[in-house]
C-alpha cells in the first residue's frame, strides 16, 4: 500500500510543465508570443506617432 502510495505521490509531482520537453517548449513558446504581442502594440504606437507627425509636417509645408 505504502509503495502505491509513493508512487502516485511520484507520478503527480514528476508531470508537472518544467519536468518534460513538451512542457518546457510550450512555457518558452507563450514566452514569446508574449514578446510579440508587445511588439505589436509598440509597433502601433510608433505608426500612430509617425502619422501624426507626418499630418504636422504636410500642415507646416502648407503654411
Amino acid at each position: 500500500m505504502k509503495a502505491r502510495l509513493f508512487l502516485c505521490l511520484l507520478l503527480l509531482t514528476a508531470c508537472g510543465e518544467q519536468s518534460s520537453p513538451e512542457g518546457r517548449m510550450s512555457a518558452k513558446i507563450d514566452g514569446v508570443i508574449e514578446r510579440l504581442d508587445r511588439i505589436e502594440q509598440r509597433n502601433r504606437v510608433l505608426a500612430d506617432s509617425i502619422s501624426q507627425l507626418n499630418a504636422t509636417l504636410r500642415t507646416l509645408k502648407l503654411q
